[in-house]
Formats: structure tokens, sequence, C-alpha cells
């Protein structure tokens, strides 16, 4: 039997703006607030911020951090309300360590600490949280490890105890055999009153809050899945931390995005519940993205090139159908999510490629999609219908091969009368589609027009020089 995948809610989205180029991969970028003003800051990898300038508008790269690194973890670490970056280093062998912490002096200035300095580590996920209880915000990491010569290789969790005067010592916590992916994530996991974390191999119980660790396998895992991301939060509004991941199979050969319901509260984990059977998600985020009070997936498809969102219209976990919010992307490694512009709803970040010169994309959310709206005009009308035909899906007796461009307007995967019915009930079909209406939602959009044949999105507002990451 199919599923039923509802869908309750869509958006206009506007074309990618283009806010800034550099060289090389954009591994990962994330809000933030650099300079303690309260609004919505980008940093890019651990090197370049950008400070928004009002009304989501960007002033030029400032740097965050000497040396460099890959982001792994953005939050205020010591207290002062601006946001702090937590990095790590490839391997280097040359004692410079792995895992560093760029602290924010308030006014997007930054100072990089190193915290792990034996010369081998490479630091591949971080976390920031009050560990042992004392008030104040703690570190923890996942390492990979290697000799020069690269013959032997480990990996290990450590946590770093904030000992309150900006210095950190670091506790050792396990070595495990199995490699530790991307997600190492803080939360109360068995509702005991301290913090937990959960990583790709299983999750570790903090031990009543006495800074020892033991790790508790997932039951549903068989050992042939591969945790290729990793985040926790109460998914089905029951008042526990939940499990979402991005997981491979079968050697790679099939990707997919599902959650773990935490079924009694303490950490016993459920079976797997599929929120897109076909998704390559290079990164995701369980956010409100359409601020209705309960947490929705939006993710980055590598696989399809496009960032896409997934409501959970029932409040309790029920994911609708994939509804796209930005398509025609190459390596789209990250995605983010936030109120940008500070209009009321929720904007995109995400990036693309193109000759080796990576553009940092910022998407705005123009408001609500009336249902019926399959041309994105911001409007139901005679053309949508128009458009639904062309695609040549209705009660084409293909079960569950429609989407809300191709006329499943009520979510149900196909394309037939029930669609008609529950359009035309929202009463918003405009019977004679007229200009004025679409200019004025679009009035003072910056509509970036994708080229012919690549995959760029016009040029950067506000700054046309190409940086090195």
């Amino acid at each position: 039997m199919l599923e039923r995948r509802l869908c309750l809610t869509a958006f206009v989205m506007d074309s990618p703006q283009a806010i800034g180029e550099y060289n090389g991969t954009i591994q990962f970028a994330a809000f933030a607030n650099l300079d303690n003003d309260n609004d919505i800051d980008i940093v890019i990898g651990a090197s370049v911020g950008r400070i928004n300038t009002g009304n989501g508008g960007f002033g030029p790269n400032i740097l965050t951090g000497k040396g460099g690194g890959y982001l792994l973890h953005v939050s205020d670490i010591d207290g002062d309300g601006t946001s702090d970056l937590l990095a790590g280093t490839p391997n280097s062998f040359d004692g410079s360590g792995g895992f560093s912490l760029h602290q924010n002096d308030g006014s997007g200035a930054f100072d990089r600490e190193v915290l792990g300095d034996d010369g081998f580590d490479s630091a591949n996920m971080a976390d920031a949280g009050d560990l042992d209880g004392d008030g104040d915000i703690d570190l923890v990491s996942g390492v990979s490890s290697s000799t020069p010569g690269g013959e032997v290789q480990f990996n290990r969790l450590r946590w770093h105890e904030n000992l309150g005067d900006n210095t950190f010592r670091m506790h050792e916590i396990d070595y495990v055999a199995h490699d530790l992916r991307e997600g190492i994530r803080l939360a109360d996991i068995d509702t005991d009153g301290d913090l937990d974390f959960a990583t790709n191999i299983g999750w570790y119980e903090n031990i009543d809050g006495s800074r020892d660790f033991q790790l508790t396998k997932y039951a549903f895992d068989d050992g042939k899945l591969d945790f290729r991301q990793i985040e926790v939060a109460d998914i089905d509004g029951d008042g526990d931390i939940d499990i979402a991941a991005a997981i491979s199979r079968n050697d790679r050969l099939s990707h997919y995005v599902a959650w773990f319901e935490n079924t009694d509260g303490a950490g016993s984990f459920g079976g797997q519940q599929t929120i897109d059977g076909r998704l390559e998600s290079s990164d995701f985020r369980i956010t409100d993205f359409d601020m209705d009070g309960d947490l929705d997936f939006v993710a980055a498809d590598v696989g399809e090139g496009r960032v896409s969102w997934y409501e959970n219209y029932s409040g309790n976990g029920d994911f609708g159908r994939e509804l796209i919010l930005v398509s025609g992307l190459n390596r789209n490694l990250f995605v983010d999510v936030a109120d940008v512009d500070g209009d009321g709803d929720n904007d995109v970040m995400t990036a693309t490629s193109l000759d080796r010169i990576y553009q940092l994309l910022l998407v705005e959310n123009l408001g609500p999609r009336p249902i019926g709206d399959s041309n994105s005009d911001g409007r139901f009308d005679s053309s949508d219908l128009v458009v639904v035909f062309q695609a040549n899906e209705y009660e084409d007796a293909v079960n569950g091969n429609s989407t809300f461009d191709e006329g499943d307007w009520n979510g149900d995967g196909d394309f037939n009368s029930s669609d008609f019915v529950f359009a035309f009930q929202q009463g918003t079909y405009v019977a004679e589609a007229t200009n004025g209406a679409r200019d004025r939602l679009f009035a003072g959009a910056v509509v970036y027009q994708q080229e012919s044949g690549n995959k760029a999105f016009g040029r950067p507002t506000n700054e046309s020089r190409v940086v090195d990451l």
C-alpha cells in the first residue's frame, strides 16, 4: 500500500542570489551572530565571515581564523552573545594539531587556540555544551588519527573540560575501530538531567553527570548502515530526544534519510522511519521551516543538485513529500536555514560550483505558496492548469509518481480529480491572471537567471572578487 504523504504548506522561493565567490570547495558554511547585533551573519569554512548589513545584505569578507581548517560547529562558547567557531585541520604531522577554537572577542575579531596538538589528529566532528554541570560550556570532539606513514589508523572521542578561565583540559572518552562520521550531537538522550551525546556508532551515556561515558549501540543498526550525518531533536513532540540520520547502505549504492524514535525516553530507539528513500543528503537540518511549531526536515541533495524540505504535517514525525526549494546546483555540500532578512519566514543558504569556483548562494523565501500554484508564480490560476496537464500524469495509473509541481496538490503521490477538489476548496483560484499581481509580488526582488549550459547564478551583489578559502 502506498503510504499517504500530505503537503500542507508550500513556499515561493526567489531565484538564488550569489553573495560571494571562493576558490576551493566550501565544505560547510553556517549562519551565525558575529558582531553581537542580533541579526544573521555568515561564517564560511573556518576562516571567512560575512557581516549582515541589514535586510539580508552582506558586507565584505572578514577573517575569522588564521590557519583555516574545516568548520565543525558554531555556538557561543564563552557566553558573550557572539558566535565562536570549532574547527578541524587535516593531518599535517607538524605538531599543529587537529582541533581548534576560534574565539570571537565580541566584535567579529577572532583568536585561534589549538585544543588538540599531538600532531597526527584530524578532528572531523564537534559539539559544545555543559557536560559536567558546572555552568560553563565544555566541548566534545571526534578525531581520526594515523601514523605519519598511514600504517595505523584509529579513531578517538574526547571531551574538553572548560576550566572557567578560557582554558580547556582534554579527557579521553573512547578509542573505537569504526570510522567516526560527521555528526556528534549533545543532548539529554536518557532524560536524566545531564548531557549525553550521539554518534554514528551509538550513543554515549553521561553516567550521573560524573564525566564517565558508556557506549550503547543502536539496536536498529544491523552493521550494514553507514551513517553519514546524525542530528538529535524531539521530532515527534513527545518530550524526549529522537535521532535523524543520512544513511548509505550496500556499499553506498543506496542513499536515504530516516529518523528513529526514542521509544521510552531513556535511549531505546525504535525502527527506521524513512523520510525519503532516495535522497543522497550531503547535509540536513531539523528545524521548524514553516514556523508552525513542529520540526520539519530540510536537506541538501548532492545527488540531484537541489535543496528540498519535508513538512512534519502531523507534528508527530509524519513527514510529507519532497518540496524543492532550489535546484540546478552542483556539489551543494551544505544547507542552513534562518530568517536572514527579518521578514518572518525562513530563508536558505547553500552553494554551487562552476569550474572550481564556489558561489555562496542565498535563497529568499517570498512567502507561502498557494495550493495549486504549480508554476511557482505566487498564484493559482489557469496557467497552473496548463503546467500540470503538460506533465501528462493525470490519472496515469502509476502510483506515487507525481509531485506538487505536477498536480499532486493534496500530497497523496498522485495527480487525479481529488487534487482539483482539494485545491478549489481553498478558495484561492484566480479566474483571470494579470501581470500586475505578479509584478507586485516580486517587486524589489533581485532575480538571477541561470546561464545556459552551466551552473552559475549571476554575479555577487556586493563583491566581485574571488576569495581563497
